[in-house]
């Protein structure tokens, strides 16, 4: 026969394995790499933009995209590696806010992308991960977006 004490250290035992199973359930889930394609693409209708447009923050300049041009960066976009998290408490020098057109210059989905890799992005016609945080696994779309400015 188990006595009460022996219960007491079972029952606490079972509830520490529990507690650690699930925290390590959420932080594996919330740290998972995912790409804008994975969210947005239903949004986007790639095949059907028509141009992009990017704002650099700093002078307000803006480039236009179209054909080819507004194809490969779409592409390197939607596949930018990216972990949900938090606002970053860094200083942001520079952001390049991004809109995507389909046809009949309907807007499809927008982004802003800073200099600390933080990406906020949102669907015009509304998602349930509008308005969620992404930080880019590298910077790598960030340094291309600047290289079009120059």
């Amino acid at each position: 026969m188990v006595k009460s004490g022996e219960n007491k250290v079972l029952i606490f035992g079972l509830s520490l394995i529990v507690v650690v199973t699930i925290s390590v359930l959420i932080l594996f889930n919330r740290n998972e790499i995912i790409k804008l394609k994975d969210i947005f693409v239903d949004d986007v209708g790639v095949s059907n933009v028509s141009r992009i447009n990017i704002i650099r923050s700093s002078d307000n300049k803006e480039i236009t995209l179209k054909g080819k041009q507004a194809k490969e960066f779409l592409d390197t976009l939607l596949n930018t590696e990216l972990k949900q998290t938090k606002v970053s408490d860094k200083t942001i020098k520079e952001s390049f806010w991004i809109t995507i057109f389909r046809e009949n210059d309907v807007a499809a989905l927008g982004v802003r992308m800073d200099n600390n890799l933080l990406v906020d992005a949102y669907s015009y016609k509304g998602n349930k991960n509008n308005s969620k945080y992404f930080k880019a696994e590298n910077g790598s779309i960030f340094d291309k977006t600047e290289k079009m400015f120059e």
